[in-house]
C-alpha cells in the first residue's frame, strides 16, 4: 500500500488485523476486514489480494469432513451462584470479560473458538489446518485461560475461576445446516466426552482425557486422577491433571530409550564419529553427523544412541529441542536447551539463571562479555552489571559469539555431545550459529549431531548434505523384530499377528508401535491383527497431509483411486465430479508437486505415482465424508472408461462401482474380470472374481438379478470344469443351476433359445 495519509496508516492496520483473523481460520471476521478497506480505498491491491485468499481458504474451512480434532471445553466455576448474586447486567459483563479472556488466549496458541455455550467456550485445535503440536498448544492455552480468567476477574472486582477439559478424537466437521451459522463446527463423540470430563476438574486446574497424554507427556508434568465413569459414555475414561510445562528431552523419553534394531551402518557413523571426540578416529574428521528422514523413520532413537553413548563413555551431552512451540519466540529452542544444560527446569525464578551462568562462566574461563550476551538472551542480566545496550544486530553477533565460546570451553573439559533436533523448525540465528561452527574445524572433543526431515535442510547448512545419513524403512526382518519389541511378553499378539503388523508399518518404526500398541490395547483373534487405522496415528498424518495444502484434497481424491494413480486419471475424476470437485484439473499437478514434497507420494513409472506408505492412502480416505465416497467411486469408475474403456481392467472397475453402490455394473465387470482370467490360464483368480461377483449378485434384486446369476453359473461351470482346484462335481452343480435358471427366465420372460444353446453347448 503506498497510501501514506491517515487513512492509508488506518487502512494497514486493518489488513494487518484481517491476516490475524485468517491465522486464526475466523474467516468471516478477515473477509468483513477485506471488504472495508476496500470501501475506503477501491482498487487496493493488498486489500484484494487477501480478500481473494480470504474466501479460496475459508470455501475450504466450510468443507464437510472427518477430522481428528482437539477440542477444548472451559467454563467459569460457580456460575449460577454467580448469576443469583449479581445484577443480570453486571453477570453480563462478567461472561463478557471471560469469553474475551478465553477468545484472546485460544487465539493466542492458534486455536479457534466455535462456539459460546452460556459461560461455556468450545474451541478446537487442528481446524481449520491440522499441525503437529494441536494437543500441546490446546493444553497450554488451558493452562494459560485459568490465569487470563483469574486475572480478568481480578480487573473487574470478582473472584472467577475457570476449569478446562482436553480431548482428542474423530469428529466430522459439519456446515451451517447443523451448526445454525456460517461456519463449520464439530459433531461427534469427542465433542461430549471434552464436555464431561472438564466438569470432573479441580477449579483453576486442567484435566485431559488418556487420548491426550502420549502427545502431551513430553511436555507437562500429568497425574493420573483415575478412571472415570461419564454420563453418557459407555466405558470408564482415564483422566489426567496437568500441572506445569517441563522441557522436552529425547533423553528422557523413555519411548526413545527401548532396542534401537537394525541401522547397523548409522551406528557405526556414530559410533566412529565419538571415537574421534575421542581422539582415536583417522584420516577423515567425522564429528559433524546430519540425519535426515521422513517423520517417524527413527531419526529421535538414534539422537539417543548417540547421548546415551556420550554419557555412559563420561562425556556430557548439550540437548537442543527445536520445534512449532517455538516458532513465535526466537532463539526459544536454544535458550530451553541451555536450561537443560543448566539444569533449571522449565520455569527457573529470577535470578537462578543469572547464578547458573555466572558459575559455568567461572568453571569455564567464559568472557564477561559472553556471560552478559547468555544473561541477555535468557533475560535474567545482573541489575548491577547491566548488558551494554547493543543494536539488534550487533546483539546477535554477541549471543552467536557467546554460544560457540560456551560449547568449545565445555569440550575443552570432557567429551560434548552437542545434539539440535529438527533443524527444520530452527530458527534464523540457531542455523548460523550451526553454520559457523560446522563450517570450520570442529573444537577438540566435539560431537555435533543434528536430525531434519528429508529436503527440509536449511539452506545455510546444506553443505552437510553430501555426507548426511539418510534413514530408510527398516528392512522386513528388523521391523519384524521391533514389532516384537513393542508387542513385549504379554499374550495379546501372537507371532502370526506380530509379523502382519510389522508388514502393515512397512519399515516405518513410528508406524509401527503405534499399531501394535493399539493391536495390544485390543486384541482380535489369534493371527489377526485388525485392520483399523490406530486414533493417535490417524492424527499425525492427517497433520501431514493438512500441511501439504491442496495436496491434501488431491490425496484424498488418489486415494478413492488406490495406492497407485496416475496423472491424467486424477485430472479426468475432477472432470467427471463437475461442480462437486473440490479443485479445479489445471490445479492437480501443482498439488501433486506439493505431495511430494511433503514426502507423501512418489512416482511408481513413468506416468503413475504410489502413496509412500499404505497408512498414508488410508488416512486420506478416512478423512472423507462416507456419504461422499460412493459419488467419487463413481467418478472414478466414469473416468477410467472414458479414459481405457469399459474392458481395460475390469477388476478395478467392478470395484469402484460396487463402492459406488451400482451393483449390476459391478457384478457384470467382474465377470468380465473372471472371464479374461480364465483366457490367461489363471484359474484361481478366474474364481476369485467369480466369488466377489456371485456376493454382489446376491445383493441385486428385480428382474436383472436371475440374468446375472445366470452368467455367473456359466462361467462358474466353464472355469471350475478347468481348473484343477475344483472337482468335476463343481461345474455340475453350476450348470444344474443354470437350467433351473434358464426355466425361471424362460417363465418369466418367455423361451431364450440362445439360452438353452448355450447351456446344452456347455453341458
Amino acid at each position: 500500500m503506498t497510501d501514506t495519509s491517515a487513512v492509508g496508516r488506518l487502512a494497514s492496520a486493518v489488513l494487518a488485523a484481517a491476516q490475524r483473523a485468517v491465522d486464526r481460520g475466523q474467516w468471516d471476521d478477515a473477509s468483513e476486514l477485506a471488504r472495508q478497506v476496500l470501501d475506503v480505498l477501491p482498487g487496493d491491491p493488498t486489500a484484494q489480494s487477501l480478500l481473494a485468499a480470504v474466501e479460496a481458504r475459508g470455501r475450504g474451512a466450510l468443507d464437510q469432513g472427518r477430522r481428528y480434532l482437539t477440542v477444548l471445553f472451559s467454563d467459569v466455576v460457580g456460575s449460577t451462584a454467580l448469576s443469583e448474586r449479581l445484577d443480570p447486567e453486571d453477570y453480563f459483563g462478567v461472561v463478557a470479560a471471560y469469553r474475551e479472556a478465553v477468545r484472546e488466549v485460544v487465539a493466542l496458541h492458534d486455536g479457534h473458538v466455535d462456539q459460546f455455550q452460556g459461560d461455556g467456550v468450545v474451541a478446537y485445535f487442528g481446524f481449520p489446518v491440522a499441525a503437529e503440536d494441536d494437543q500441546v498448544r490446546a493444553v497450554e492455552a488451558g493452562l494459560d485461560i485459568v490465569l487470563a480468567v483469574r486475572e480478568a476477574g481480578r480487573r473487574i472486582g470478582v473472584e472467577l475461576e475457570a476449569r478446562v477439559g482436553v480431548h482428542v478424537g474423530r469428529t466430522v466437521m459439519t456446515n451451517s445446516e447443523l451448526g445454525a451459522r456460517d461456519r463449520s463446527t464439530a459433531i461427534g463423540f469427542a465433542t461430549n466426552v471434552a464436555a464431561r470430563i472438564q466438569g470432573l476438574a479441580e477449579p483453576g486446574t486442567v484435566v485431559v482425557s488418556e487420548t491426550a497424554v502420549e502427545a502431551i507427556s513430553p511436555y507437562f508434568e500429568l497425574k493420573l486422577v483415575g478412571a472415570r465413569h461419564l454420563r453418557g459414555v459407555s466405558e470408564d475414561v482415564r483422566v489426567f491433571r496437568v500441572f506445569e510445562p517441563r522441557a522436552r528431552s529425547t533423553m528422557r523419553d523413555d519411548r526413545l530409550g527401548v532396542l534401537l534394531v537394525g541401522r547397523r551402518d548409522e551406528r557405526r557413523r556414530i559410533d566412529d564419529a565419538w571415537r574421534a571426540v575421542r581422539g582415536e578416529g583417522e584420516g577423515e574428521d567425522p564429528r559433524v553427523v546430519l540425519i535426515t528422514g521422513e517423520p517417524g523413520i527413527g531419526k529421535s532413537r538414534l539422537a539417543r544412541y548417540a547421548m546415551d553413548l556420550a554419557r555412559q563413555d563420561g562425556g556430557s551431552v548439550i540437548e537442543i529441542n527445536c520445534g512449532r512451540d517455538f516458532r513465535h519466540v526466537g532463539l526459544g529452542a536454544v535458550r530451553r536447551g541451555i536450561e537443560k544444560a543448566l539444569e533449571l527446569g522449565s520455569t527457573p525464578r529470577s535470578g537462578q539463571t543469572r547464578a547458573a551462568l555466572e558459575a559455568r562462566g567461572r568453571l569455564f574461563g567464559l568472557a564477561e562479555r559472553s556471560v552478559q550476551a547468555l544473561e541477555a538472551l535468557m533475560g535474567d542480566p545482573a541489575p548491577a552489571r547491566p548488558t551494554p545496550e547493543l543494536a539488534p544486530d550487533r546483539l546477535r553477533e554477541a549471543i552467536i559469539g557467546a554460544l560457540q565460546e560456551w560449547v568449545a570451553a565445555e569440550a575443552a573439559v570432557a567429551p560434548v555431545a552437542l545434539v539440535v533436533e529438527d533443524l527444520h523448525w530452527a530458527d534464523d540465528t540457531a542455523i548460523e550459529t550451526l553454520r559457523r561452527l560446522t563450517s570450520q574445524t570442529l573444537p577438540p572433543r566435539l560431537l555435533v549431531l543434528m536430525t531434519a526431515r528429508t529436503g527440509e535442510v536449511p539452506k545455510a547448512l546444506e553443505h552437510l548434505l553430501a555426507g548426511a545419513v539418510q534413514l530408510d524403512p527398516l528392512t522386513n526382518d528388523a521391523a519384524t523384530e521391533m514389532a516384537r519389541s513393542f508387542a513385549g511378553g504379554g499374550n495379546e499378539l501372537d507371532d502370526a499377528a506380530v509379523e502382519a503388523l510389522a508388514r502393515r508399518g512397512e519399515g516405518v518404526p513410528l508406524f509401527t508401535e503405534h499399531l501394535v500398541m493399539a493391536a495390544k490395547a485390543h486384541p482380535t483373534q489369534p493371527g489377526q491383527p485388525g485392520d483399523t487405522l490406530p486414533a493417535t496415528l490417524e492424527g499425525l498424518l492427517q497433520v501431514r497431509l493438512a500441511a501439504s495444502g491442496p495436496g491434501r484434497r488431491v490425496a484424498e481424491l488418489a486415494a478413492v483411486i488406490g495406492r497407485e494413480f496416475s496423472l491424467e486419471l486424477v485430472e479426468r475424476v475432477l472432470v467427471e465430479l463437475g461442480d462437486g470437485a473440490p479443485l479445479p484439473p489445471a490445479a492437480v499437478a501443482s498439488a501433486l508437486r506439493d505431495l511430494q514434497r511433503a514426502g507423501l507420494v512418489e512416482p511408481s513409472g513413468e506416468a503413475t505415482m504410489r502413496f509412500r506408505h499404505s497408512l498414508v492412502r488410508d488416512v486420506a480416505y478416512e478423512l472423507q465424508l462416507r456419504t461422499e465416497r460412493p459419488r467419487r467411486h463413481r467418478a472414478v469408475a466414469r473416468a477410467i472408461v472414458s479414459l481405457h474403456g469399459p474392458d481395460a481392467a475390469p477388476e478395478g472397475l467392478a470395484h469402484h462401482l460396487e463402492q459406488a453402490g451400482d451393483l449390476e455394473p459391478a457384478a457384470s465387470a467382474f465377470l468380465r474380470a473372471s472371464e479374461g482370467a480364465a483366457g490367461l490360464a489363471e484359474f484361481d483368480l478366474a474364481l476369485e472374481h467369480l466369488h466377489a461377483a456371485g456376493a454382489i449378485i446376491a445383493r441385486v434384486e428385480g428382474p436383472a438379478a436371475r440374468r446375472l446369476e445366470l452368467a455367473h453359473c456359466m462361467q462358474t461351470g466353464s472355469v471350475s470344469a478347468a481348473s484343477f482346484s475344483y472337482t468335476r462335481d463343481e461345474a455340475e452343480r453350476a450348470y444344474l443351476r443354470a437350467m433351473e435358471l434358464c426355466d425361471l427366465i424362460g417363465a418369466d420372460e418367455g423361451p431364450d433359445v440362445g439360452l438353452d444353446v448355450q447351456l446344452v453347448a456347455a453341458l
